[in-house]
């Protein structure tokens, strides 16, 4: 199968000079959308390391993991042809040996083969499916996120990362949309409390010197599990959930810490800084 990326004029002269020669009868399939961009392939690398460093594993490993578990299903729902000779020829095996398809120096082509809109959605998915699981994955700020993906953000997004800074009192977290405004006095006053004491601790974890980003992930992320588990307000969650963009931007080293404990007191919880604590190192 001849596949071709026509995104100028001279593309589509080349591709009709083409087919004008090809001996009938012939089959052409036609997909919108160009080939992914470097920049979605940037962030991909860059979250295979940081899912590498909180599962145990190696970054190709990672990589592999990503392609087979989130990559294959969005081929084998879009391309037919793709479906058809997946699951004659690779389906029969099992899980590791498919994962080891994936890898170097085999690497089965998966996301060679999509098109800038399913690279979108398979780098959205990726988030969710780690986010979901308590993993702590790096996002662009400064609405960097849609030249990595391509697109407007949906919904590999959240606070600092894709959105204007909020007004006191409002929000936009992950799997919201711009507008969504969340009451901040929806939520318990003990919830508040378990806000602010898993923000004063995370920010601890960040500020102590000689640490690994790989271990601050991991003692961040087993944290937030733990605090998940005491939440009942879906208003408590989300503005969890929102504070990885600010922890995100300090391990990054756009923001300082005494940033961070400032955004989230003032536009995410709404109340004074020194509510959080003072951050110890």
């Amino acid at each position: 199968m001849t596949t071709r990326i026509i995104e100028t004029e001279q593309d589509r002269r080349k591709l009709v000079a083409f087919l004008s020669e090809q001996k009938l009868p012939v089959t052409v399939r036609i997909t919108t959308g160009g080939k992914r961009t470097a920049e979605q392939n940037k962030l991909m690398r860059l979250w295979a390391g940081e899912i590498a460093e909180q599962m145990g594993c190696t970054a190709e490993y990672a990589r592999g993991y990503c392609k087979l578990t989130v990559g294959v299903p969005i081929l084998r729902d879009e391309n037919d042809e793709f479906r058809e000779k997946y699951d004659r020829v690779v389906k029969p095996l099992s899980f590791d040996q498919k994962i080891e398809l994936m890898q170097l120096p085999l690497d089965f082509p998966i996301t060679r083969l999509m098109t800038v809109k399913q690279q979108t959605r398979f780098l959205d998915e990726v988030y969710r499916h780690f986010a979901e699981k308590g993993y702590i994955l790096t996002l662009p700020e400064d609405r960097i996120i849609e030249q990595y993906t391509g697109a407007p953000p949906s919904p590999v997004k959240g606070g600092e990362a894709v959105y204007p800074p909020p007004q006191p009192g409002e929000v936009m977290p992950p799997q919201t949309s711009p507008g969504d405004h969340i009451d901040v006095r929806k939520w318990t006053s003990k919830e508040e409390t378990y806000l602010k004491e898993y923000a004063r601790k995370a920010l601890d974890d960040l500020a102590k010197p000689n640490q690994s980003v790989g271990y601050v992930r991991e003692l961040i992320g087993s944290m937030k599990r733990n605090y998940k588990q005491v939440l009942e307000s879906e208003d408590a969650l989300k503005i969890m959930e929102a504070m990885d963009a600010p922890f995100n931007a300090v391990i990054a080293g756009k923001r300082t810490i005494e940033q961070a404990q400032g955004y989230i007191a003032r536009d995410l919880i709404g109340c004074p800084e020194r509510q959080i604590g003072e951050v110890r190192c």
